[in-house]
């Protein structure tokens, strides 16, 4: 208390320290647990970036990288008998089309991620199945 006093009464601030809370971090991330914000704390603890600072994108990316936000499906539907599955991560606030293929080996997925928009996602399935259809008699 006395180093305040001393830098209130000399005018000379000598430190300074900025506090993080859980509460910081489920304002970002509400659906946290405690726990898991506590995680997020300590990750950006232990790996701090003196030239960036801490901030609430560090807080964002952070919680983000440790526990991603939930995929959300938007869209099934079937094209020419291939089920299709549209979904959006809300973390990288992109687009994912899943393929549902029936081969020799039974059911495979074929999966197009990083995609800007619902219809670019449909877009690529639907091109991707087109393919797999494709004959030489078609050209």
């Amino acid at each position: 208390m006395s180093n305040v006093l001393t830098a209130v009464t000399n005018n000379l601030i000598q430190e300074i320290s900025i506090v993080w809370s859980i509460e910081d971090v489920l304002d970002v991330r509400p659906l946290l647990s405690k726990e898991q914000a506590s995680i997020v704390l300590q990750h950006i603890k232990k790996n701090h970036d003196a030239t960036i600072g801490i901030n609430w994108d560090v807080i964002e990316i952070v919680s983000d990288d440790l526990f991603l936000k939930p995929i959300r499906v938007i869209k099934e539907f079937h094209y020419k008998g291939h089920e299709i599955e549209i979904s959006y991560q809300e973390s990288d606030e992109r687009y994912t089309a899943d393929i549902r293929i029936d081969d020799y080996d039974g059911h495979t997925v074929q999966g197009f991620c990083g995609l800007k928009t619902e219809s670019e996602a449909v877009s690529v399935a639907q091109a991707f199945i087109d393919g797999l259809h494709y004959t030489e008699e078609e050209e």
